[in-house]
């Protein structure tokens, strides 16, 4: 098969026509950070994530910040 350009057009018929992407890299990769992110900087990645055109984000988790210390700050965050 060759392409011409893309989106790269694959002929079936079993897959949807549209797909929504869940994005829980602000929740899930922030978490696992061992320095703490300053809230200024967890806004702007998850703006920038909302301006690349992503409609769903998970940008915070409400866990003991005792076990995650970078969600301390998860109420400023989603202000």
């Amino acid at each position: 098969m060759t392409t011409t350009g893309l989106p790269m057009v694959v002929p079936t018929t079993d897959l949807p026509s549209r797909v929504r992407i869940h994005e829980v890299g602000a929740r899930d990769g922030l978490q696992n950070e061992k320095a703490t992110v300053p809230t200024v900087i967890k806004a702007e990645f998850v703006r920038r994530l909302a301006e690349a055109g992503l409609t769903t984000i998970e940008a915070t988790s409400f866990v003991h910040p005792g076990g995650c210390p970078n969600w301390r700050t998860r109420q400023s965050c989603t202000r």
